[in-house]
């Protein structure tokens, strides 16, 4: 019979996790095998099956998962014994904050003297289930189009944008998209809905779905000029005999253009003020 030395002090998860534990050596007739199954990319999830043995008895098995790569995330799930003696823990992204990519699994087996051994299952990817790109910018109009893809089969609830442009997002907007026949979520955003501010506008994503998953991206920022302001005017068509002209008015606002006034007169003292309103003509002009 082969006696094995375990090092405990050999981490596998890293430092900061195993701190708390000592380097020892251990002799045990044990050994430790686990293999990943059952991964589920619509729910975010999949299963470790731990075969374990020790010839002092093994008391417990613990799973430590984690996707960040700081294990800011990190689960220590513990297996459950089957009936035919291998232990199993069932791992899900909604333990993890929902964070989708790769995920690490360790697996720890502990004897009756307090002793473990370790092996490291390695990486398991979760697929990303929301993708989303910015299309159709019309800089000068101040728009662009949301368009959002989910990759789980049509368990989407619903999706949210919210898109904001100021720093305290003081012209926050959560726009809620709509399905299209072709499965994508669509939004379209205006500036008018943000106060016709300028500059460059961040978006995010939040898909909502069915088992209550939330899974949120973060497009980036997207450049809005927006229309400038502007106010060009010029005499034509004077008529010297019938004592008249026309005013011609270029007028553009990213706000729009509600009404133009031309006040005009000839007194000294404004006595003989009229403020004309100006028509606007099929060129735009008014």
């Amino acid at each position: 019979m082969i006696m094995k030395k375990w090092k405990v002090g050999v981490a596998l998860v890293c430092t900061s996790v195993l701190l708390s534990f000592s380097a020892t050596t251990v002799q045990a007739d044990t050994h430790l095998n686990g293999k990943i199954q059952n991964i589920n990319q619509q729910e975010g999830s999949y299963e470790v099956v731990i075969d374990a043995a020790d010839d002092k008895g093994v008391t417990d098995v613990y799973v430590p998962t984690w996707s960040a790569p700081d294990q800011s995330d990190i689960v220590w799930y513990k297996a459950q014994k089957r009936s035919d003696g291998n232990y199993i823990t069932h791992v899900n992204a909604k333990n993890h904050k929902n964070h989708r990519g790769i995920y690490i699994s360790h697996v720890y087996a502990y004897n009756q003297k307090g002793k473990f051994q370790a092996k490291n299952l390695g990486k398991t990817k979760l697929n990303e289930v929301v993708s989303a790109e910015i299309k159709n910018i019309n800089s000068k109009a101040g728009t662009y189009d949301v368009v959002v893809k989910d990759h789980i089969g049509g368990a989407v609830n619903n999706v949210k944008v919210p898109i904001w442009s100021t720093p305290n997002q003081s012209d926050l907007v959560w726009y809620p998209a709509q399905k299209q026949a072709d499965g994508t979520w669509v939004v379209h955003m205006n500036i008018k809905n943000h106060k016709y501010h300028t500059g460059k506008y961040t978006t995010h994503v939040y898909m909502y779905t069915k088992n209550q998953g939330i899974h949120a991206i973060n497009i980036g920022q997207t450049a809005i000029q927006g229309i400038k302001d502007q106010l060009n005017a010029n005499v034509t068509n004077v008529n010297q005999q019938n004592g008249t002209y026309d005013v011609m008015i270029h007028a553009t606002s990213q706000a729009g253009i509600r009404e133009v006034y031309v006040p005009t007169w000839s007194a000294p003292d404004q006595s003989d003020i009229v403020w004309y309103k100006a028509q606007k003509r099929s060129d735009g002009n008014y």
